[in-house]
């Protein structure tokens, strides 16, 4: 057994189980399923190296060659495609023509290793293997766009760890850069630019993709929110009345409970979507929702602050809802997400509003009251007015009449 092809070997088993696990925990994250793609490429790419290192027949090493081809011809496209998938860059992704001119370097290198002899021109003899792959003068034009496709991908991480406010953020970038900096400047050197300078040395990228997966696989794991939640917690969380929706620090969500789904009329299998998203399907049935939105962007804005809304639900009777948004941090006061709090308070403000509306009745009936009270008060000063007016008058008539006597 030639032992060369351990490196191959280990870096096909950990990737293989990596990428299954790393869907299996959270299959709709797109960075989730972006790595699982980069795994399947690298996959491939440690297959067809293995078939090539052990192969003792020329004619199959060259199409073990072409194989393992079909991986690497890949590997820049997806690497691209994950470093857009971070936060602060997947906008880019929302546009569809960005896919096809992300994957068609891939499919154009991919035709030159079957179709032609421009890429792959052959196999020679190696100190590690019989027979290793020799390559035509496309095989530069490939190094020029795989470096160039690699160095965009450690830029765009790096500027998402520079310029992210949100501590978990930063270090899924950071591990991003730093894992992927392993294979890049390793297999760089032994993998693209001495082939291009028609140098070969035992190609060392293969086993370093396994360690750039590892880093990354313990990146997207370790730095969930759900991982640090208590299982008390969640029982506590799934037996609320309130409606309880918790998102990652990207603003996934990764939890939700029973009650939402009867709240806000949504399906439960929105763990996984983007929280704003899942909030704008409910825009038809939001009768503020421009408030609701108001609230979103500012959340998005401000992930340390806690936030108070109202959504009316269009519904038989209209449903009013109190809206919370707070963040939730580690114990280093790193925002490691939010936790969303939707409180019916339909009953609260149907009884304010008829104890305002009776307060209201009861102020109309105490003026009516004072007004037929001041317009008594009126007539009775004025009846007074009258009776003392009479006695004067009698008085004086009464006077008059004795005066005439005596005369």
């Amino acid at each position: 057994m030639n032992l060369y092809i351990l490196p191959s070997l280990i870096a096909l088993i950990v990737n293989a189980f990596l990428g299954v696990y790393v869907l299996y925990r959270n299959p709709k994250k797109i960075e989730n399923r972006v790595f699982v793609l980069l795994m399947v490429a690298f996959v491939i790419w440690n297959l067809g190296e293995s078939l090539l290192i052990s192969a003792v027949d020329k004619e199959m090493s060259l199409i073990y060659a072409r194989i393992e081809w079909i991986g690497v011809s890949f590997l820049g496209c997806i690497y691209l495609h994950l470093s857009l998938s971070f936060p602060r860059k997947r906008k880019i992704l929302e546009n569809k023509l960005i896919y096809p001119a992300l994957y068609l370097p891939g499919f154009i290198f991919l035709y030159l290793t079957w179709a032609t002899d421009l890429l792959i021109s052959g196999v020679q003899s190696t100190y590690w293997t019989p027979y290793y792959q020799t390559y035509g003068f496309v095989f530069i034009l490939y190094s020029i766009y795989f470096e160039i496709a690699l160095f965009i991908g450690l830029y765009l991480f790096w500027k998402s760890y520079r310029t992210s406010n949100r501590n978990i953020e930063k270090k899924q970038a950071e591990y991003m850069l730093i894992a992927t900096s392993i294979p890049i400047i390793g297999g760089s050197i032994t993998n693209v630019i001495l082939p291009a300078m028609e140098i070969y040395i035992f190609p060392i990228a293969g086993f370093l993709t396994a360690i750039m997966a590892v880093i990354i696989a313990y990146a997207i794991v370790k730095y969930r929110l759900m991982s640090l939640m208590p299982m008390a917690l969640e029982n506590v969380v799934g037996g609320m009345t309130d409606g309880v929706i918790i998102t990652d620090a990207f603003g996934y969500i990764v939890r939700v409970n029973p009650s939402i789904e009867q709240m806000l009329r949504i399906e439960l299998d929105i763990k996984g979507q983007k929280f704003e998203e899942a909030m704008y399907s409910l825009s038809s049935n939001v009768i503020n929702f421009d408030e609701l939105k108001k609230t979103l962007d500012e959340a998005n804005a401000f992930p340390d602050r806690i936030l108070n809304s109202q959504i009316i639900l269009k519904k038989s009777k209209k449903q009013i809802l109190d809206v919370i948004i707070s963040p939730v941090k580690n114990e280093k006061g790193g925002i490691m997400g939010q936790i969303t709090i939707f409180h019916d308070i339909t009953e609260r403000e149907q009884a304010e509003k008829a104890l305002k509306e009776s307060e209201k009745a009861l102020k109309e009936s105490e003026k009516a009251l004072r007004e037929k009270v001041d317009e008594l008060e009126k007539f009775n000063k004025m009846m007074i007015g009258r009776e003392l007016k009479m006695v004067e008058l009698k008085k004086r008539i009464k006077e008059l009449e004795e005066r005439l006597k005596l005369k």
